[in-house]
C-alpha cells in the first residue's frame, strides 16, 4: 500500500497504532434504539483507529476486498485487542459485559472476520461480542480469544473513485462495484455509490480519486470477462 499523507501525517503509521477508545458525553436513555451510528452517543465511548471511527473504517476496508472466503473450520486464535474494530453501541449490553467480567463469568470467544491489507497488521471486524471485546481492551488485556469465521483480502490499489462511484481496476479496465460486495460481479454505477464519509476514508486508505471532469464510462460485458479471468486465476493460485 502506498504511504498516504494527510496534513503532513503518515496515515498508515496512525492506523498501525491500533484502536483508541475515547470518552465523550453519553446518553444511556437511547437504550435499544442505539445502533452503529448512534452507539457513541448511547455508551459515551467513541472508538477510533487513526482519525476514523472503527465501524466506518471497517466498512471502508471491506469495500476494497478483492476476495472473501470462509474459514472452515473456524480458526481459534488469540487476537490483539488493539486491532479489534469494536465499538460498543448499547449501554445495557456494555454494563452487562462489565458485570460478566467482574463476576468472572465464562465467556465465549468473540466471533470476527479477519481483514488483511498490505502494510497493516491483521484487523478484525467483530460480528459477535463487540461489548466483550471493548471491556477486555479497556481493562488492559492485550489479546482476546476469538473465532475467525471469514477472511477478507483487501487491496485499495485495485480500486478507484469517480466522484461517489466506487470502481474496480484490472487489466486496464474499470467497472463499478458494490461497496458491500466489491469482489462480486460488475454492476451498474447506480449501485456503486458511496457516502461522503466513506469516500474520504477510502481515499485515506489509498484508493485513487479520478478527475470528475471526465465522463464515467464502462463496458459491463468487457468487465465481466475480466472478472471471470481474475476469478479463474485466483482459483488456480
Amino acid at each position: 500500500m502506498e504511504r498516504t499523507q494527510a496534513m503532513g501525517i503518515d496515515m498508515m503509521e496512525c492506523l498501525r497504532g491500533g484502536v483508541s477508545d475515547l470518552r465523550i458525553p453519553g446518553h444511556p436513555e437511547l437504550g435499544e434504539r442505539a445502533n452503529e451510528m448512534a452507539g457513541p452517543d448511547a455508551t459515551g465511548i467513541f472508538s477510533v483507529i487513526g482519525p476514523f471511527q472503527v465501524d466506518l473504517f471497517a466498512r471502508a476496508v471491506c469495500a476494497t476486498a478483492v476476495s472473501r472466503g470462509s474459514v472452515a473450520p473456524p480458526e481459534a486464535a488469540a487476537i490483539e485487542l488493539r486491532y479489534v474494530l469494536a465499538q460498543p453501541v448499547r449501554f445495557d449490553r456494555l454494563v452487562g459485559a462489565v458485570r460478566d467480567r467482574r463476576d468472572a463469568r465464562n465467556s465465549l470467544p468473540v466471533k470476527v472476520q479477519r481483514l488483511t491489507v498490505a502494510g497493516l497488521p491483521a484487523l478484525y471486524q467483530v460480528i459477535e461480542g463487540r461489548h466483550q471485546a471493548f471491556v477486555a481492551r479497556d481493562a488492559g488485556d492485550n489479546t482476546i480469544a476469538a473465532r475467525i469465521d471469514m477472511d477478507y483480502r483487501c487491496d485499495p490499489s485495485a480500486f478507484c473513485l469517480h466522484g461517489d462511484t466506487l470502481m474496480r481496476e484490472a487489466e486496464g479496465v474499470r467497472w463499478p462495484v458494490s461497496p458491500l460486495r466489491p469482489w462480486d460481479l460488475p454492476i451498474e454505477a447506480a449501485g456503486a455509490a458511496v457516502t461522503p464519509d466513506l469516500n474520504y476514508t477510502l481515499q485515506a486508505l489509498g484508493v485513487r480519486s479520478l478527475p470528475v471532469s471526465s465522463a464515467l464510462s464502462y463496458d459491463l460485458n468487457l468487465a465481466r470477462a475480466v472478472h471471470r479471468e481474475l476469478a479463474s486465476a485466483a482459483d488456480k493460485a
